[in-house]
């Protein structure tokens, strides 16, 4: 009598060699597909920081002085444009927080704003400085979202992006000693 077919010892031998050639296919594209979503995500809270950032750009300097204060942009009197501070901490401690900022499949992006005077975040009222000390701010988005690595595990990531914004009527002239060191 002729048995063709397979056995089970045979069979349970090509499935494990099978396993072992497919578990390590599986891990690597599972591995590809979580780094490609993290670069995604980290592309997206780029975008969403920029798009912050010009969201304050667009803001006059008062309104951003305002605003750092914590005063109301809109029904800001003009006594209070010569407040003498302190304007920041040491650390900086958040201005504005925006939440879900944006949103992308299951991923929120939440933004932290940060606005301090530039190059001295908290000028001294006694300076003879302390007016040009208040001409420029620093505008920092600290963008935070959680990328999802387990079923209930969750990673935090942030991205972090900043500019400079003068004054309107801050005309900055650079001295030609400083740039060159030859005096004028």
């Amino acid at each position: 009598m002729n048995k063709r077919g397979v056995s089970l010892v045979g069979f349970l031998v090509a499935v494990a060699a099978l396993s072992f050639v497919l578990i390590p296919f599986y891990l690597a594209f599972q591995t590809t597909r979580t780094g490609t979503v993290q670069s995604l995500n980290s592309l997206v809270a780029a975008n969403v920081a920029s798009s912050v950032i010009e969201k304050y750009k667009a803001m006059t300097f008062r309104q951003l002085e305002a605003l750092m204060m914590k005063l109301d942009p809109e029904k800001l009197e003009m006594s209070t444009r010569y407040i003498n501070g302190p304007f920041q901490t040491i650390p900086p401690s958040v201005t504005l927080t925006e939440t879900e900022v944006h949103r992308s499949g299951v991923t929120t992006f939440d933004a932290d704003i940060y606005l301090s005077y530039f190059p001295e975040p908290n000028p001294d009222p006694d300076s003879p400085l302390f007016n040009r000390g208040r001409k420029r701010m620093k505008i920092r988005v600290v963008i935070t979202w959680k990328d999802r690595v387990g079923r209930n595990i969750f990673r935090p990531h942030e991205f972090q992006l900043a500019t400079i914004v003068h004054d309107e009527k801050y005309a900055a002239k650079p001295s030609l000693k400083r740039l060159t060191g030859v005096s004028e």
